[in-house]
């Protein structure tokens, strides 16, 4: 960072940030495929319980699978900003910055080699425990001769990501208690991703699948760490030593075929412009400030995929104004009053928009795509709140909050859609039956803008050190708390459905909360954090995790002026993540993710000279 000052008026700032993050990934799997199953799985013995769960099963004809996917991953990230400000006079301020950033992430290798068994009497049992089961192969997972070396993967792919930004801001005072800001905002956002495929069976390549052999092979060890799992599990097994297994099917020098779907782009491009008058006013006794204001914006996209092989661009524009007001009230002394209404928009996310997909011209024509034509999500947000602040540094605060959501992405079916009403080029009928007839009605599935919801709820939060009570041992002690409520309700069901798919905002949970108790003074430091949130979706109606309370320490000693000592603790209290399939409460839920990823501790030292 550069900071230049030519005049007491004038401030010029350069900034640059440069870096990159190299990485690898290693994942190993041991598995029974039910889906996919080349021949029939027969079971032999199983249980059900009274929700419907099949608690435990054995299984012949059962197929079991090992997987070892490894990963190169590299990112390089570069922003660069020059901003500044000059005062004129003590009523007019001229402000600026303009900008450029870009991402350019590569996962080169993205290599997964399998090793399968077809094997009788494997069995599972969560009648125990729902989510520590207890499994049984059927035979020995540390005997690489038990299995075939039967497929591989390597997927590599990459995403950029650019960013030109440039604003210009104009205050002016044109009275004691009055100003007005007003601005111009422009931005470029440029989004791509490609991936290609080398799938394929090694049967394919060397006429038949590979018995396994010490070399392709290693053992892992140490799985269920933590999980306490019933007494038999399988802590190791044997995994596919990748090196090996992809030089035997020459898989690097293999072609990579382009996978359609995950080739897109989008280009966004936005101008806006705001007004906005503020306020300071004595009303009596009472000081009252705020802000009312205008923004308008105008977005044109250009979104590129790939539709039945042929390169596919669309364009879409949208504009619109957004009102805000915000109102602060001090009645009396430590007391703030605040209250605020705005219309907010979100755009929708880059993958939605692509124009990607297939298209059947022979029969009833159909289609299959993203959709470039979506409008952004629209809400009416509305906040309140009351402020006290108490004591030095102390605050409580009491804030509801309600938002009208106008509308969500939906993927929905629709017939006898016209073609040309769908925002893409009529050349794709070209040398199809119904070439130019650009009014041939088709069955289309799409993502569009959905229908909308409700979200309100409230907050209490609390800041209060207790350094007010010079002579009690609390002095260099304190509280940050806080809790949340939402509740959301929004509909799910495609626009114009007759049957509402009422639901929680993915995402969102009921209740959460934050408690921190904290020690300070000029030698030491420590503090106790705990998090909670309540249960909350992933993806409606049937995928969610559980609730769940993480406690962090961190603690800092300072030996003198130039050396800090830190010590940190993450996840005290060995938290799982726990994330489940819902097929009504969420105690009978059926397990989807069960990770122990343990406790975390990290000791520093720091020097300043």
């Amino acid at each position: 960072a550069l900071q230049w000052q030519p005049t007491d008026n004038t401030d010029i700032v350069f900034e640059a940030l440069v870096g990159e993050l190299d990485a690898t990934r290693d994942e190993q799997f041991l598995e029974a495929l039910i889906r996919n199953n080349e021949d029939e799985m027969n079971v032999t013995a199983y249980e059900i319980d009274g929700n419907n769960n099949l608690v435990s099963g054995t299984f012949d004809n059962a197929f079991i699978r090992i997987e070892n996917r490894h990963d190169d991953l590299d990112t390089k990230f570069q922003q660069y900003t020059l901003q500044g400000e000059h005062w004129f006079n003590d009523n007019w301020k001229l402000s600026g910055l303009i900008g450029t950033s870009e991402s350019d992430f590569d996962n080169p290798v993205q290599t997964t080699i399998i090793f399968d068994n077809i094997v009788d009497g494997y069995s599972y049992d969560y009648s125990g425990n729902m989510n520590v089961p207890y499994f049984d192969y059927g035979f020995d997972v540390n005997d690489p001769t038990e299995f075939l070396y039967t497929e591989f993967r390597d997927r590599p792919n990459d995403v950029f990501n650019g960013f030109d930004s440039a604003k210009l801001d104009l205050q002016w005072k044109f009275a004691e208690d009055w100003w007005l800001n007003t601005g111009v905002a422009m931005k470029s956002y440029e989004f791509s991703v490609n991936e290609a495929r080398r799938d394929d069976q090694v049967r394919d390549i060397l006429g038949d699948s590979v018995p396994v052999t010490d070399e392709l092979a290693i053992l892992l060890t140490g799985f269920g760490s933590g999980l306490s799992m019933p007494s038999g599990n399988d802590t190791s097994w044997v995994i596919p030593n990748i090196g090996p297994a992809a030089a035997l099917v020459d898989l690097y020098n293999l072609p990579a075929n382009p996978r359609s779907g995950d080739i897109r782009a989008v280009e966004e491009d936005d101008m806006a412009a705001y007004v906005q008058a503020n306020w300071d006013l004595d009303l009596g006794n009472m000081v009252f400030r705020g802000n009312v204001g205008l923004r308008y914006y105008d977005t044109d996209l250009k979104s590129t995929g790939i539709l039945s092989g042929e390169t596919v661009t669309a364009t879409n524009s949208y504009s619109d104004t957004l009102p805000s007001l915000n109102l602060v009230l001090e009645p009396i002394e430590d007391i703030v009053l605040r209250a605020a209404y705005a219309q907010v928009i979100t755009r929708p996310t880059l993958g939605t928009l692509t124009p990607g997909g297939s298209i059947g011209v022979f029969g009833d024509p159909t289609l299959s795509f993203g959709n470039p034509k979506l409008d952004p999500f629209q809400a009416d947000a509305y906040d309140i709140a009351f402020e006290w602040y108490f004591a030095e540094a102390a605050a409580l605060s009491v804030a509801a909050f309600w938002k009208d959501i106008e509308s969500f992405t939906a993927r929905i079916t629709q017939d006898n859609v016209p073609f040309n009403e769908l925002g893409l080029p009529c050349d794709l009928l070209d040398a199809s039956p119904i070439e130019g007839e650009c009014e041939t009605l088709f069955t289309v599935t799409r993502n569009v803008n959905g229908n909308g919801g409700d979200l309100n709820g409230y907050e209490i939060a609390l800041q209060m050190p207790f350094s007010f009570d010079t002579s009690s041992f609390l002095h260099n002690f304190g509280v940050v708390a806080n809790y949340t409520y939402v509740d959301s309700k929004v509909d799910y069901s495609a626009p114009g459905s007759d049957t509402p798919n009422y639901g929680p905002l993915v995402g969102l949970s009921e209740d959460s909360w934050n408690f921190t108790l904290y020690f300070e003074n000029e030698t030491f430091g420590a503090r106790v954090s705990a998090n909670h949130r309540s249960d909350y979706l992933i993806r409606f109606p049937d995928r969610g995790v559980m609730d769940s309370t993480y406690v962090d320490f961190s603690s800092h000693w300072n030996i003198n002026q130039s050396w800090q000592l830190t010590f940190e603790v993450v996840n005290m209290t060995d938290e799982f993540f726990d994330q489940r399939h819902i097929a009504g409460e969420p105690e009978v839920a059926r397990p989807y993710v069960y990770h122990h990823t343990g406790r975390n501790f990290f000791i520093g030292a720091r020097w300043k000279y």
